[in-house]
């Protein structure tokens, strides 16, 4: 019998209930095209356009790189799974810097894109950092034959 775990069925969950609400959406919308009257006047501007379209494949590539099997490492996990949401919502943020108005959101948006950045930086580091000193635990373990802590060996 195969069990799994809180974070793998969480994450289907989302996906299940993203993919509901997107396929709930699109068949109202085909149903009665006359509810969208308002939506077309934003759509025919181009820059909302493009901007529809960034977010549309910032969140569907942090959507499908939440579905990567977990790689049995819960600290490389999170940080990739923190990382997809920091690379979506920098890919949000230029997005807005390219298409938005608004000088106070544009002023924000580069500041959310600099912080993300420092923060996948600092993420990618401590794992590496992480991996580095267990591998060298692992050594000295099995050297000394003495057992390590748990999960040093991964």
């Amino acid at each position: 019998m195969a069990v799994f775990s809180r974070a793998f069925i969480r994450r289907r969950i989302i996906s299940l209930a993203a993919s509901l609400s997107v396929s709930a959406t699109t068949f109202e919308l085909a149903q009665d095209p006359g509810k969208t009257h308002h939506l077309r006047s934003a759509i025919n501007d181009p820059g909302e356009r493009q901007f529809l379209f960034a977010k549309d494949a910032a969140v569907s590539e942090m959507a499908q790189a939440s579905l990567t099997p977990p790689s049995g490492d819960v600290d490389r996990d999170f940080v990739a799974m923190i990382a997809a949401r920091d690379q979506a919502t920098m890919e949000l943020a230029r997005a807005a810097l390219m298409y938005g108005h608004n000088d106070e959101i544009r002023r924000l948006a580069r500041d959310i894109v600099a912080q993300q950045q420092h923060d996948i930086s600092a993420m990618k580091q401590a794992v590496g950092n992480a991996s580095v000193a267990q591998s060298n635990n692992a050594g000295r373990t099995a050297a000394s034959n003495v057992p390590g802590p748990p999960g040093a060996g991964r």
